[in-house]
Protein backbone atom coordinates (compact mmCIF):
# COMPACT_ATOMS: atom_id res chain seq x y z
CA UNK A 1 0.00 0.00 0.00
CA UNK A 2 1.22 3.50 -0.82
CA UNK A 3 -0.49 6.73 0.08
CA UNK A 4 2.56 8.87 -0.64
CA UNK A 5 1.36 10.18 -4.00
CA UNK A 6 -1.21 12.18 -2.03
CA UNK A 7 1.66 14.48 -1.09
CA UNK A 8 1.52 15.84 -4.66
CA UNK A 9 -1.78 17.51 -3.77
CA UNK A 10 -1.66 21.03 -2.35
CA UNK A 11 -1.69 21.27 1.45
CA UNK A 12 -1.39 17.50 2.01
CA UNK A 13 1.72 15.94 3.52
CA UNK A 14 2.39 12.21 3.88
CA UNK A 15 4.82 10.79 6.43
CA UNK A 16 5.13 7.42 8.13
CA UNK A 17 4.86 6.41 11.77
CA UNK A 18 4.82 2.93 13.29
CA UNK A 19 5.27 1.50 9.80
CA UNK A 20 2.09 3.02 8.38
CA UNK A 21 1.25 6.17 6.39
CA UNK A 22 0.35 9.34 8.28
CA UNK A 23 -1.50 11.88 6.12
CA UNK A 24 -1.42 15.46 7.45
CA UNK A 25 -3.62 18.33 6.25
CA UNK A 26 -5.07 21.53 7.65
CA UNK A 27 -8.86 21.41 7.05
CA UNK A 28 -10.75 18.39 8.32
CA UNK A 29 -12.91 18.16 5.20
CA UNK A 30 -9.74 17.15 3.31
CA UNK A 31 -10.24 13.75 4.93
CA UNK A 32 -13.02 13.12 2.40
CA UNK A 33 -10.51 13.21 -0.48
CA UNK A 34 -8.03 11.06 1.46
CA UNK A 35 -10.71 8.42 2.09
CA UNK A 36 -11.74 8.47 -1.58
CA UNK A 37 -8.12 8.11 -2.67
CA UNK A 38 -7.51 5.17 -0.32
CA UNK A 39 -10.69 3.39 -1.39
CA UNK A 40 -10.83 4.15 -5.12
CA UNK A 41 -7.22 4.72 -6.22
CA UNK A 42 -4.93 2.78 -3.88
CA UNK A 43 -7.66 0.24 -3.10
CA UNK A 44 -6.46 -0.02 0.47
CA UNK A 45 -9.88 -1.42 1.38
CA UNK A 46 -12.22 -3.78 -0.42
CA UNK A 47 -15.17 -2.00 1.22
CA UNK A 48 -15.67 1.32 3.05
CA UNK A 49 -13.62 1.40 6.26
CA UNK A 50 -14.57 2.10 9.84
CA UNK A 51 -13.62 5.66 10.80
CA UNK A 52 -12.29 6.11 14.35
CA UNK A 53 -11.56 9.77 14.94
CA UNK A 54 -10.68 12.24 17.70
CA UNK A 55 -12.46 15.58 17.48
CA UNK A 56 -13.72 18.26 19.85
CA UNK A 57 -16.66 19.01 17.55
CA UNK A 58 -19.57 17.04 16.20
CA UNK A 59 -18.84 17.65 12.48
CA UNK A 60 -22.13 15.90 11.81
CA UNK A 61 -24.06 18.78 10.26
CA UNK A 62 -26.09 17.90 7.19
CA UNK A 63 -24.46 19.35 4.05
CA UNK A 64 -26.35 22.01 2.08
CA UNK A 65 -28.94 21.00 -0.51
CA UNK A 66 -26.51 22.11 -3.21
CA UNK A 67 -23.76 19.92 -1.77
CA UNK A 68 -26.06 16.91 -1.51
CA UNK A 69 -27.15 17.32 -5.13
CA UNK A 70 -23.51 17.50 -6.23
CA UNK A 71 -22.67 14.39 -4.19
CA UNK A 72 -25.57 12.44 -5.71
CA UNK A 73 -24.48 13.43 -9.23
CA UNK A 74 -20.92 12.37 -8.47
CA UNK A 75 -22.01 9.00 -7.09
CA UNK A 76 -24.46 8.37 -9.96
CA UNK A 77 -21.60 8.76 -12.46
CA UNK A 78 -19.49 6.17 -10.68
CA UNK A 79 -17.57 8.50 -8.37
CA UNK A 80 -14.26 8.26 -10.24
CA UNK A 81 -13.37 11.87 -11.17
CA UNK A 82 -10.96 13.37 -8.59
CA UNK A 83 -11.41 16.91 -9.94
CA UNK A 84 -15.17 16.74 -9.54
CA UNK A 85 -14.79 15.44 -5.99
CA UNK A 86 -12.23 18.09 -5.16
CA UNK A 87 -14.63 20.79 -6.34
CA UNK A 88 -17.35 19.38 -4.10
CA UNK A 89 -15.03 19.37 -1.09
CA UNK A 90 -13.62 22.83 -1.76
CA UNK A 91 -16.72 24.69 -2.95
CA UNK A 92 -19.77 22.79 -1.72
CA UNK A 93 -18.80 21.58 1.76
CA UNK A 94 -18.73 24.07 4.61
CA UNK A 95 -15.48 26.00 5.21
CA UNK A 96 -16.27 25.50 8.91
CA UNK A 97 -15.43 21.81 8.40
CA UNK A 98 -18.61 20.78 10.18
CA UNK A 99 -20.40 18.71 7.51
CA UNK A 100 -17.70 16.44 6.10
CA UNK A 101 -18.81 13.40 8.10
CA UNK A 102 -22.27 13.16 6.53
CA UNK A 103 -20.71 13.92 3.14
CA UNK A 104 -18.31 10.97 3.57
CA UNK A 105 -21.25 8.71 4.41
CA UNK A 106 -23.25 9.96 1.42
CA UNK A 107 -20.25 9.33 -0.84
CA UNK A 108 -19.93 5.76 0.42
CA UNK A 109 -16.43 6.35 1.79
CA UNK A 110 -17.00 5.11 5.36
CA UNK A 111 -19.11 2.41 6.94
CA UNK A 112 -19.56 2.98 10.67
CA UNK A 113 -18.05 5.80 12.71
CA UNK A 114 -16.70 6.19 16.24
CA UNK A 115 -15.89 9.75 17.30
CA UNK A 116 -13.90 10.37 20.48
CA UNK A 117 -13.55 13.58 22.47
CA UNK A 118 -16.76 15.45 21.57
CA UNK A 119 -17.24 18.26 24.09
CA UNK A 120 -20.96 17.70 24.55
CA UNK A 121 -23.16 14.70 25.25
CA UNK A 122 -25.12 14.48 21.98
CA UNK A 123 -25.60 10.88 20.84
CA UNK A 124 -23.68 9.46 23.79
CA UNK A 125 -24.58 5.99 25.05
CA UNK A 126 -26.50 5.10 21.89
CA UNK A 127 -25.72 5.26 18.18
CA UNK A 128 -26.96 7.93 15.85
CA UNK A 129 -28.05 5.99 12.77
CA UNK A 130 -27.62 7.73 9.43
CA UNK A 131 -29.22 6.40 6.26
CA UNK A 132 -27.54 7.84 3.17
CA UNK A 133 -29.27 8.51 -0.16
CA UNK A 134 -28.38 5.00 -1.34
CA UNK A 135 -30.28 3.50 1.59
CA UNK A 136 -27.10 2.35 3.39
CA UNK A 137 -27.22 2.73 7.18
CA UNK A 138 -24.24 4.00 9.19
CA UNK A 139 -23.83 3.82 12.95
CA UNK A 140 -22.24 6.97 14.36
CA UNK A 141 -21.10 6.79 17.98
CA UNK A 142 -20.09 10.03 19.71
CA UNK A 143 -17.97 9.33 22.76
CA UNK A 144 -16.19 11.34 25.41
CA UNK A 145 -12.42 11.23 25.78
CA UNK A 146 -10.94 7.77 25.51
CA UNK A 147 -9.66 7.68 29.09
CA UNK A 148 -13.18 8.35 30.40
CA UNK A 149 -14.72 5.68 28.19
CA UNK A 150 -12.25 3.08 29.50
CA UNK A 151 -13.00 4.06 33.10
CA UNK A 152 -15.83 2.90 35.36
CA UNK A 153 -19.17 2.84 33.50
CA UNK A 154 -17.54 4.13 30.33
CA UNK A 155 -18.85 3.05 26.95
CA UNK A 156 -15.80 0.83 26.40
CA UNK A 157 -15.87 -0.75 29.85
CA UNK A 158 -19.43 -1.07 31.19
CA UNK A 159 -20.35 -4.75 30.96
CA UNK A 160 -23.64 -4.06 32.77
CA UNK A 161 -24.76 -2.20 29.63
CA UNK A 162 -23.26 -4.87 27.41
CA UNK A 163 -26.42 -5.50 25.42
CA UNK A 164 -26.80 -1.78 24.71
CA UNK A 165 -23.12 -1.27 23.88
CA UNK A 166 -22.61 -4.46 21.91
CA UNK A 167 -23.11 -2.70 18.52
CA UNK A 168 -20.27 -0.28 19.40
CA UNK A 169 -18.01 -3.07 20.58
CA UNK A 170 -18.75 -5.09 17.44
CA UNK A 171 -17.70 -2.17 15.21
CA UNK A 172 -14.28 -2.22 16.87
CA UNK A 173 -14.09 -6.00 17.46
CA UNK A 174 -13.68 -5.04 21.09
CA UNK A 175 -14.58 -6.62 24.40
CA UNK A 176 -13.84 -4.96 27.75
CA UNK A 177 -11.60 -7.93 28.52
CA UNK A 178 -9.35 -6.63 25.74
CA UNK A 179 -9.74 -9.72 23.60
CA UNK A 180 -9.45 -8.99 19.88
CA UNK A 181 -11.20 -10.99 17.21
CA UNK A 182 -9.72 -8.96 14.36
CA UNK A 183 -9.15 -11.10 11.28
CA UNK A 184 -7.91 -10.28 7.80
CA UNK A 185 -6.69 -6.94 6.49
CA UNK A 186 -6.75 -3.68 8.49
CA UNK A 187 -10.16 -2.04 8.26
CA UNK A 188 -9.90 1.19 10.33
CA UNK A 189 -8.80 4.73 9.49
CA UNK A 190 -7.51 6.44 12.65
CA UNK A 191 -7.97 10.21 12.38
CA UNK A 192 -7.14 13.01 14.81
CA UNK A 193 -8.40 16.57 14.68
CA UNK A 194 -5.86 18.37 16.85
CA UNK A 195 -8.50 20.72 18.25
CA UNK A 196 -9.56 17.74 20.36
CA UNK A 197 -6.58 18.65 22.55
CA UNK A 198 -7.19 22.37 23.08
CA UNK A 199 -9.27 24.21 25.67
CA UNK A 200 -11.05 27.56 25.69
CA UNK A 201 -9.78 29.68 28.60
CA UNK A 202 -11.14 33.22 29.08
CA UNK A 203 -11.95 33.47 25.40
CA UNK A 204 -8.58 32.15 24.19
CA UNK A 205 -7.85 28.69 22.80
CA UNK A 206 -4.99 27.03 24.66
CA UNK A 207 -3.28 23.83 23.44
CA UNK A 208 -2.91 21.11 26.02
CA UNK A 209 0.69 20.94 27.27
CA UNK A 210 2.68 17.78 26.69
CA UNK A 211 2.61 16.92 30.40
CA UNK A 212 -1.21 16.87 30.43
CA UNK A 213 -1.45 14.89 27.20
CA UNK A 214 1.01 12.33 28.51
CA UNK A 215 -0.84 11.99 31.81
CA UNK A 216 -4.18 11.47 30.03
CA UNK A 217 -2.94 8.97 27.44
CA UNK A 218 -0.69 6.98 29.78
CA UNK A 219 -2.80 6.94 32.95
CA UNK A 220 -3.89 3.37 33.68
CA UNK A 221 -7.45 2.78 34.82
CA UNK A 222 -8.11 1.60 38.36
CA UNK A 223 -11.74 0.73 37.57
CA UNK A 224 -13.55 -0.26 34.40
CA UNK A 225 -10.86 -1.62 32.09
CA UNK A 226 -8.40 -1.95 34.97
CA UNK A 227 -4.74 -1.60 34.09
CA UNK A 228 -5.44 -0.24 30.59
CA UNK A 229 -4.55 3.26 29.45
CA UNK A 230 -5.81 5.17 26.42
CA UNK A 231 -2.40 4.55 24.84
CA UNK A 232 -2.80 0.82 25.54
CA UNK A 233 -6.21 0.87 23.83
CA UNK A 234 -4.72 2.50 20.72
CA UNK A 235 -2.02 -0.17 20.79
CA UNK A 236 -4.73 -2.82 20.94
CA UNK A 237 -6.51 -1.17 18.00
CA UNK A 238 -3.31 -0.90 15.95
CA UNK A 239 -3.61 -4.20 14.02
CA UNK A 240 -6.93 -2.95 12.64
CA UNK A 241 -5.52 0.44 11.55
CA UNK A 242 -4.63 0.80 7.85
CA UNK A 243 -3.32 4.36 8.10
CA UNK A 244 -3.56 7.54 10.16
CA UNK A 245 -4.66 11.04 9.29
CA UNK A 246 -4.19 14.35 11.09
CA UNK A 247 -6.35 17.45 10.67
CA UNK A 248 -4.33 20.30 12.16
CA UNK A 249 -7.31 22.74 12.24
CA UNK A 250 -4.97 25.43 13.56
CA UNK A 251 -7.61 28.17 14.09
CA UNK A 252 -9.39 25.87 16.56
CA UNK A 253 -6.19 25.02 18.44
CA UNK A 254 -5.06 28.59 19.06
CA UNK A 255 -3.04 29.12 15.88
CA UNK A 256 -0.40 27.38 13.77
CA UNK A 257 2.21 27.24 16.53
CA UNK A 258 -0.37 25.82 18.94
CA UNK A 259 -1.44 23.01 16.58
CA UNK A 260 2.22 22.19 15.92
CA UNK A 261 2.91 21.92 19.66
CA UNK A 262 0.04 19.44 19.98
CA UNK A 263 1.35 17.40 17.06
CA UNK A 264 4.87 17.41 18.50
CA UNK A 265 3.55 16.15 21.84
CA UNK A 266 1.44 13.39 20.28
CA UNK A 267 4.46 12.29 18.27
CA UNK A 268 6.50 11.87 21.46
CA UNK A 269 3.75 10.14 23.42
CA UNK A 270 2.17 7.88 20.80
CA UNK A 271 4.71 7.41 17.99
CA UNK A 272 8.10 7.28 19.74
CA UNK A 273 9.17 10.60 18.14
CA UNK A 274 9.24 8.98 14.69
CA UNK A 275 7.66 12.04 13.06
CA UNK A 276 10.02 14.61 14.59
CA UNK A 277 13.10 12.66 15.73
CA UNK A 278 15.27 15.70 16.39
Amino acid sequence: MSMHDLARRANIDVQEVLGKPLVVYEDHRSLVFVLWYALKIEKVFSEPPVLFYFDAHDDGKTPSDSALRAIKRFVSKGGHDPRELYDIIEWELSPLDDDWLIAACELGLVSDVVSVGVHHDSFRNSPHNIADHRGVSHQVWKLSHLWYELDYQGNLSDVVRGQQLDPLWNILHWRPSGGSVCLGNPRVVLDMDLDCFSTLVDGSLIPWPELLLRERFERRQTKGCEGMSAKDFLGWLEPQVAFRTIAKESPYCGGMHASQRILNALDKILWNSELFPF
